[in-house]
């Protein structure tokens, strides 16, 4: 019954957070601009879907019996520190090398041992993200400081 209220626990610690991290973002347009160019635009797409997936989770992790194993409880706690390393070198190191970076440690801990399987998904998903808002959304992300391709 702990680990229940563990998991649930740390869902809700996820949803209460989005909530303050959308609440501090605020619904204000400070910029003037259309809403789309706002600097505030994705991170609110973002919190949102977060809002809601952490929403959702809570409400399964609730309505489930069972419970979960230690290994699992110390994958998770990897994985959220994982995150937050990655939202601070993501700056420092631009997005393409910490989103392969973080993709390669999020799937070896969510069990992928399949190396091709692995390099594909690290250097696809955040190339195909720099692409996409770098080239077709004209919205650049943060770019390496050893290369200004990524």
């Amino acid at each position: 019954m702990t680990a229940l209220f563990e998991r649930a626990g740390v869902t809700l610690a996820l949803f209460l957070a989005s909530g303050a991290m959308m609440a501090s973002i605020g619904w204000r347009d400070t910029t003037g601009m259309p809403p789309a160019f706002s600097p505030e635009f994705f991170p609110r797409i973002v919190l949102s879907v977060l809002l809601v997936l952490t929403a959702l989770g809570l409400a399964l992790e609730l309505a489930r019996k069972g419970g979960s194993s230690g290994g699992q409880i110390l994958r998770a706690a990897v994985l959220a520190a994982a995150m937050v390393a990655f939202a601070w070198a993501m700056t420092r190191l631009g997005f393409f090398l910490t989103g392969a970076g973080f993709s390669v440690l999020a799937l070896l801990l969510l069990g992928l041992r399949n190396p091709l399987v692995i390099g594909a998904f690290a250097l696809g998903v955040p190339g195909a993200l720099v692409g996409l808002f770098n080239h077709v959304l004209i919205m650049p992300l943060p770019t390496s400081p050893f290369s200004h391709m990524f």
